[in-house]
């Protein structure tokens, strides 16, 4: 199938090392790097940033142990995107002002709020809007 050969031919072509060349986002940069130096184009370089806010990641619940009724497994495709796009969730819909979130918190436990359409809450407390689509 000549598959080494073909390997060798696109480290050849875009200046790469032959292990770039079994990964795909590597190869592309380098691919892209070279076209905009022919084209006398200059990319700013990577800056590093600092996190200001820590945020608490997915929760996984322990398991209850032993033989069960009933038991079923799903594996939904691409679950995660889909409901980052459902639910507008990302760093541009973030609520950060805890004063905001307070405010939320205390309207949705006190039964104000039952289905809020401005507002996503995540399990882990975080509100985003709905009202600014990305």
């Amino acid at each position: 199938m000549k598959l080494i050969e073909l390997c060798l031919t696109m480290a050849y072509d875009a200046k790469v090392n032959y292990t770039d060349v079994l990964g795909s986002v590597r190869y592309w940069d380098i691919l892209i790097y070279n076209y905009l130096r022919e084209k006398n184009i200059v990319i700013p370089q990577k800056s590093k940033s600092e996190k200001s806010e820590k945020y608490e990641g997915a929760y996984v619940k322990d398991p209850l142990v032993g033989m069960h009724k009933w038991v079923m497994s799903f594996d939904l495709n691409s679950l995660y995107p889909h409901l980052i796009m459902q639910y507008n969730i990302s760093p541009e819909t973030l609520v950060s002002s805890s004063k905001k979130k307070d405010g939320l918190v205390n309207k949705i436990l006190n039964g104000e709020i039952k289905n809020d359409t401005d507002y996503c809450m995540t399990p882990n407390g975080a509100f985003f809007r709905k009202d600014k689509r990305n």
